[in-house]
């Protein structure tokens, strides 16, 4: 699969047809302490300005697996505005894979750039955000690590069947969020069912 071509795709149907009225459901337990409840309060960014990128997942609720119980939860992603992520996202599944290896390792064992993201992967409850680089063909690249809330009504099929999948991200934000599956490009809804 082309994934720039996938991913230039899915921005250029977002970019067309943006819906700033998209409405995202709150959890009963999601309350103004949780990290995540400033999403609600910078949705309208993101689906205004709101740049569209690939997002790996670490790990999300195992509900989220199956098509019952039918309620969002959170998960855990990692993700990158850089080209080079754009043109191969699998930079993106061995970094996850490598991160995920270290879940239940004693930290002293974890490499330096990774032992805080290990540190909040290991917390559910844990909304903490961390950035570092990684170097690719001679280049270094931002990754960022976040907490990202799954909407069922916004990944094909409502429940989770892949790990790669377009976001919005935006550098005044602290959260991010799943791109409506309307907007995502046929290619990325073939992987995902």
């Amino acid at each position: 699969m082309d994934f720039k071509k996938e991913l230039m795709i899915t921005s250029l149907n977002f970019d067309s047809y943006k819906d700033i009225t998209t409405k995202l459901p709150r959890p009963k337990w999601l309350t103004a302490g949780d990290g995540l409840y400033s999403l609600y309060e910078e949705k309208d960014i993101l689906l205004k300005e709101g740049k569209v990128c690939y997002a790996y997942l670490l790990q999300a609720n195992e509900v989220l697996f199956s098509y019952f119980p039918h309620v969002n939860a959170p998960a855990a992603v990692i993700y990158s505005d850089d080209d080079i992520i754009t043109e191969e996202p699998s930079i993106l599944e061995e970094l996850a894979e490598c991160i995920m290896s270290y879940k239940d390792s004693e930290l002293f064992l974890v490499p330096p750039k990774f032992r805080e993201i290990v540190k909040t992967i290991t917390d559910e409850y844990s909304r903490k955000r961390h950035c570092f680089f990684i170097e690719h063909k001679n280049r270094k690249i931002k990754i960022y690590y976040s907490t990202v809330m799954i909407f069922r009504k916004h990944i094909p099929g409502r429940k989770i069947n892949h790990f790669l999948l377009p976001i919005l991200m935006h550098r005044a934000c602290k959260n991010v969020m799943i791109l409506p599956k309307e907007y995502w490009s046929e290619g990325l809804k073939k992987i995902w069912k």
